[in-house]
């Protein structure tokens, strides 16, 4: 089960929960009678919450400072932000017309998830010496003796770093990251 459909059952399950006062058994375990009209608003208000964060995952990342991730859900501003991107970046990153005509760039955010997703897989397969390769790549120092841990938020810190598309790109390219799906 997704992240966006355990947030719509939960929120569901907490706004039926609030408006029948609890009381629900569930194939999962139950929830109790709500004693107070207090908490069955809280826990209808919950509900409310989760449901909205599950329909609408955009949301989850407001006050976030992540406006390009908000950005690229947005399915209005995703090809508009990519045009926009494509024309500044393109020559910088070596891009061809092809890519830009079709929208095939990704977005910033995009680009800093595949990468972090790949470090995660290399820290928690301990591959301290994939992840040391990867730093030496990027033109870190890393210390003798370091952890796939230690390696993968010296290598994370650097992705942060960097804020262009173009200079993300190139990042990704260094370190190896596949881009396309």
């Amino acid at each position: 089960m997704d992240t966006d459909a355990i947030l719509v059952t939960g929120g569901v399950v907490a706004i039926v929960a609030g408006a029948v006062g609890g009381g629900i058994k569930l194939v999962g375990g139950d929830v109790p009678v709500l004693a107070t009209k207090l908490r069955q608003f809280f826990v209808f208000a919950v509900g409310v919450v989760l449901l909205s964060l599950g329909l609408f995952p955009g949301l989850r990342h407001l006050g976030t400072g992540r406006e390009e991730l908000r950005e690229a859900q947005t399915p209005a501003n995703a090809s508009a932000a990519k045009v926009k991107s494509s024309t500044s970046a393109s020559e910088e990153a070596g891009l061809t017309s092809t890519e830009i005509e079709r929208y095939e760039l990704p977005s910033v955010a995009v680009v800093r998830v595949r990468i972090r997703s790949r470090l995660m897989e290399l820290s928690t397969a301990h591959n301290v010496a994939a992840l040391r390769q990867m730093a030496i790549a990027a033109g870190l120092a890393p210390r003798d003796g370091a952890t796939a841990d230690d390696l993968r938020r010296m290598i994370q810190d650097k992705v942060a770093s960097v804020s262009t598309l173009a200079d993300t790109l190139r990042l990704a390219r260094t370190l190896g990251i596949p881009l396309e799906d």
